[in-house]
């Protein structure tokens, strides 16, 4: 059995089975809903199998990660009672949150993945508490904004040196490494559009493999780290 199993194969999209037999009688309804159904497969595979991150091909690995992270977003399987309360609680917190309607009503355009994180952002910055937050001038207005509302006594500051907690867009062109470094203890970290480019991506895992870095969370349409020298190091891929 163990000389069968060596022999197979390796998987690809062609080599993807229709869930019928011949002879068996399936309409031709079925069939050709079959036939999409492997057509869509192997092309989600190519666009995740060759890391195709721009127009068309960006939003369908969109689609392809968020199916592939449906079972890990409400806490499932993660083993660290502060990352699971930093999910369920904050990330990936459903329940009306207060202020929700009246920055609404501030913000009317927002909608979508980017009003989610507009949320997510004012829940972070509540339960972080932070004395001094920096926010990259290349992020939407609408952050900071979200990111007032979670914590009124924070104070906002040009340099991301020393803040407890920074948010930075794709286009931020500064010294991560350097960032990282001069962090504080519990400092948490957000990135923008973690895969809305390549230099997106290298910097988002960067940031995932620094020694300082023990938890992080890739969301998609962004990411959060948190520094803390006391945890176990893990990445959680969910979905907001």
């Amino acid at each position: 059995m163990l000389s069968q199993i060596g022999n197979r194969p390796a998987w690809s999209p062609l080599s993807f089975s229709l869930p019928f037999r011949e002879g068996e009688g399936v309409g031709s309804k079925a069939k050709v809903l079959a036939w999409m159904f492997c057509g869509l497969h192997g092309f989600l595979y190519f666009c995740r199998r060759y890391r195709v991150v721009m127009g068309l091909g960006y939003y369908i690995n969109r689609c392809w990660c968020r199916l592939c992270r449906i079972g890990h977003s409400r806490g499932f399987g993660i083993q660290s009672p502060l990352a699971y309360q930093l999910v369920t609680d904050v990330l990936c917190q459903r329940n009306p949150y207060y202020l929700y309607d009246d920055l609404k009503s501030l913000c009317p355009q927002l909608r979508g993945t980017r009003l989610r994180i507009c949320q997510m952002l004012l829940r972070l910055s509540n339960a972080q508490q932070s004395a001094t937050t920096y926010v990259d001038d290349h992020l939407p207005k609408e952050y900071m904004a979200f990111v007032k509302a979670g914590n009124r006594k924070s104070r906002f500051v040009d340099s991301p040196d020393g803040s407890s907690f920074i948010l930075l867009s794709a286009d931020h062109q500064g010294d991560n490494e350097r960032i990282l470094e001069s962090a504080h203890e519990a400092t948490i970290l957000f990135l923008d559009k973690i895969y809305g480019c390549r230099d997106a991506v290298e910097r988002w895992k960067t940031v995932v493999g620094h020694p300082r870095v023990s938890m992080s969370f890739d969301l998609f349409d962004c990411g959060v780290a948190v520094l803390a020298h006391s945890l176990q190091k893990a990445n959680y891929k969910l979905n907001l």
